[in-house]
């Protein structure tokens, strides 16, 4: 996946003070200050166009791959994170039909970055229509009503940090899904809502309405997926998930949830596979080392086992799996136990 790195962008806003000041004062007057809440902006186009598509789904990384919050562009292509703390971030945007975008962005010095990202339909992708509004897009809502409550329940959701305003934004969703009831975006970002709030069975039965609408929408089936394996409902997450896969091969958070899938059900033969084609398609996405280093152990190859754990804390040395980890190698480098 080719990556272009954000600080190219932001290059341009800082210069002028290194013209002066030169790198090494630039970087004295510019410190970190995690009082200061940083945020991210884009807009989503087409080639030739101020605007661009609704629904398309935007992750955001943080530091080397650990993904801290999703969300999909609004009806005019724009989205938002923000209460965000100083680090370095990556923005990928997923849809199928176009090329997958990758930005780096460091908010170590920059309290916020827009981005303004053109789409790259690939080749062969079929064409979609143009609605009356004038936005390109087959992800949009077919009436205003349903627009403006999919925006308003969009915009709490993201922006909201006090979880008493789930509901209001969950309440505006279910005007969009009933002003719409084919859009998926709406079932999806609603599902998500339910999970957050740990309401699974009512995340579940959303998502499957919203897969019933519209049988074409990864997100719909990789969500369904990902509630059905905390459900514990492993054969049918395995079959949400292998249909995600096959509106986007090359998802890999999908190949990492249904790896998870497998390995709760302690077929590792069929998880292996799954991670080694997420870390292909997104290395510095952490946590299929771990896994991938336990298969390993299992398989009776603990030198290799030990590179993933190593690549595992290079990636995220601070993540939720770290400290089993350094367990594990510490106890690997001791050796065995003697008699």
């Amino acid at each position: 996946m080719k990556r272009i790195s954000g600080k190219v962008a932001a290059c341009g806003a800082v210069f002028t003070l290194l013209l002066f000041c030169g790198f090494a004062a630039a970087q004295k007057q510019l410190p970190p200050n995690p009082n200061i809440p940083r945020e991210i902006t884009g807009q989503l186009r087409f080639a030739n166009s101020a605007t661009g598509p609704a629904g398309f789904l935007v992750i955001l990384n943080r530091g080397a791959g650990m993904e801290v919050a999703r969300s999909m562009s609004d009806s005019r292509g724009r989205f938002h994170f923000g209460e965000l703390q100083p680090d370095t971030y990556e923005i990928v945007i997923q849809q199928p039909g176009y090329r997958t975008i990758s930005r780096e962005i460091d908010l170590n010095a920059m309290p916020a970055m827009f981005l303004n990202l053109e789409l790259v339909r690939l080749p062969g992708a079929r064409s979609e229509s143009s609605p009356a509004s004038g936005i390109v897009s087959a992800k949009l809502p077919a009436n205003d009503t349903a627009r403006e409550e999919f925006g308003k329940g969009q915009k709490i959701l993201v922006e909201s940090k006090d979880p008493k305003d789930i509901n209001s934004g969950i309440g505006h969703l279910q005007k969009a899904m009933k002003a719409d009831p084919a859009f998926g975006p709406t079932y999806a970002l609603l599902g998500k809502a339910y999970m957050d709030q740990q309401n699974l069975k009512e995340a579940e039965a959303v998502m499957r309405k919203g897969v019933e609408a519209d049988t074409k929408d990864f997100s719909l089936e990789f969500f369904l997926g990902v509630c059905l394996n905390q459900e514990r409902d492993f054969a049918s997450a395995e079959k949400a998930l292998l249909r995600s896969l096959e509106i986007d091969p090359q998802a890999f958070q999908a190949h990492y949830e249904l790896s998870r899938t497998y390995l709760a059900l302690n077929q590792w033969q069929k998880a292996e596979p799954h991670i080694e084609e997420a870390i292909k398609i997104e290395p510095r996405f952490a946590p299929p080392h771990v896994a991938l280093g336990n298969i390993l152990l299992k398989k009776g190859d603990p030198h290799a086992a030990q590179e993933q754990y190593e690549e595992y804390l290079k990636l995220d040395p601070s993540g939720p799996f770290a400290a089993g980890v350094k367990g594990m190698l510490e106890k690997m480098k001791a050796g065995p136990t003697p008699p």
